[in-house]
């Protein structure tokens, strides 16, 4: 039932992705952050979902005419130079072949970032974004926050399986940062009710964060704490 559901998602958002390729941009944040695929247990789990929304997104972005430029401003300039930069150290490294799987996943990220740049152009798709990323990480530090409150921290809150947060420490940083996310967002809400509920996720990604057992989350989060409180 859970990979009819994830693929069902994937597939409705990819063919809804060539029309409205912003959607494509949601998509493939949900299925890179949360990943989702990895919490089935049949044919979803190994499914590219990754790459058929990368796939719908960048068609869709092909054929929209709703695309601008990307490079707008310093910092997307300088970003750029920085990825070419990287290609020039990696191919003037000692290891080429044995460092191209990591190359080719920093470039990949970076081609998808240079993308959204591309298609978000509205106060509205910034906050969607803010909404999908913060979200995804929100729901796994929730899972994680409950079991390492239920289990009284006897074990370890692992991320997603096979993804790139998958350590322990990745994990752990993944969540201290989407807890300051979660703090504009929870800025945004007009009810009162809505802005209260919110702190409840932010506690539980700290407690998730903390069940990690990351020595540099726990740092991450001490920083992170200390710059809330200042501010």
């Amino acid at each position: 039932m859970r990979d009819i559901l994830v693929m069902s998602i994937v597939l409705i958002g990819a063919v809804v992705a060539l029309r409205r390729p912003w959607v494509g941009v949601m998509l493939w944040t949900w299925v890179s952050i949360m990943n989702p695929h990895r919490y089935t247990f049949g044919f979803a789990y190994s499914a590219p979902v990754a790459a058929i929304a990368g796939a719908a997104l960048l068609l869709g972005l092909l054929m929209t005419k709703e695309r601008e430029s990307p490079f707008k401003g310093s910092p997307v300039n300088v970003f750029a130079v920085f990825s070419v930069w990287v290609t020039v150290s990696w191919l003037a490294g000692l290891d080429p072949s044995g460092d191209y799987p990591q190359w080719d996943k920093v470039m990949k990220i970076n081609l998808m970032i240079l993308v959204t740049l591309a298609l978000l152009h509205t106060r509205e798709h910034i906050y969607a974004l803010c909404w999908v990323a913060a979200g995804s990480l929100a729901l796994l530090g929730a899972k994680g926050g409950i079991f390492t409150i239920r289990s009284g921290g006897s074990e370890r809150v692992w991320g997603p399986p096979g993804s790139f947060i998958e350590d322990n420490n990745e994990f752990a940083l993944a969540l201290v940062m989407t807890i300051p996310l979660l703090r504009f967002l929870q800025q945004q809400l007009a009810s009162r009710m809505g802005r209260h509920l919110m702190t409840v996720p932010m506690l539980l990604c700290a407690a998730s964060a903390i069940g990690t057992y990351s020595r540099g989350g726990f740092l991450a989060i001490s920083a992170m704490v200390g710059f809330l409180w200042w501010r």
